[in-house]
């Protein structure tokens, strides 16, 4: 994993050529795991800044730990359409912080997706530096997942949630995508009807399961190969009853 830094200067270099491509108006930014934060912008710098001084630096506040950033050109000097920059180098600077005090804050999550089904929960573990700094938990749909204070998600109805994991009082965050499925319930019945090429019309009363088994064997096999349903009639206490796959003219599935 990338470690996280407090950026708080960056100096951009150009190729000594094109002059209309050099950058007029750009942002800094970071990515504190839910979006882009602009931490800097400049605009109207022109050829002539660039031509008089191949490296343009800019200093600005910044004290919060990220683990990606990006420049966004809006606009070069002169060029149209497409916006494309000479620039041949970008450094950025680290802030240096008191030796005495922390100089690293991050946190990250034991996994970047969770598959959950209706009703059931699971625990997402952060990881911070410090490890004294308090993490705040919180959920983007309360309808399709919740999340406690401890990291405790409860699957609560179908759909997609975003779990984010900040620490408190600053921008830095990780998230974890939560999907949500219904359950299967293999013990829900249907009636299949089977009509052969005979006529004849078969009727049996089947779970989800079989129901499954059987159209997964229809699509694979051929000729005189059987599938076997079992059903009670009485005065027997169970009748196995084989269908043949070439005999089958049609069938129908009523789900109730």
């Amino acid at each position: 994993m990338v470690k996280a830094k407090a950026i708080s200067k960056y100096a951009m270099h150009n190729s000594g050529k094109y002059p209309t491509l050099f950058p007029n108006t750009w942002t800094f930014e970071a990515w504190n795991g839910l979006e882009w934060l602009v931490l800097d912008s400049q605009s109207n710098v022109t050829k002539e800044d660039w031509v008089k001084n191949s490296e343009q630096s800019f200093t600005f506040d910044n004290n919060n730990y990220y683990n990606k950033y990006r420049i966004i050109i809006i606009k070069a000097n002169g060029a149209s359409g497409t916006v494309r920059a000479g620039i041949c180098e970008l450094q950025m600077m680290e802030k240096i912080s008191n030796p005495s005090e922390p100089n690293t804050q991050f946190i990250t999550l034991d996994s970047n997706t969770l598959e959950l089904l209706e009703g059931s929960q699971d625990k997402l573990t952060a990881t911070v530096t410090p490890d004294t700094a308090k993490v705040i938990w919180t959920s983007s749909d309360e309808s399709i997942a919740t999340v406690d204070q401890d990291g405790n998600v409860m699957a609560l109805h179908e759909g997609e949630a975003i779990i984010t994991a900040k620490i408190e009082n600053t921008d830095i965050a990780a998230n974890s995508t939560v999907i949500v499925k219904k359950p299967i319930n293999d013990s829900l019945n249907s009636i299949l009807s089977i009509t052969l090429v005979n006529g004849i019309t078969k009727e049996y009363d089947v779970t989800n399961k079989v129901l499954n088994d059987y159209l997964k064997w229809f699509d694979s096999a051929q000729g005189t190969s059987t599938f076997k349903f079992s059903k009670t009639i009485s005065p027997y206490k169970k009748v196995t009853e084989y269908i043949v796959h070439d005999k089958i003219a049609s069938f129908e599935v009523r789900e109730y």
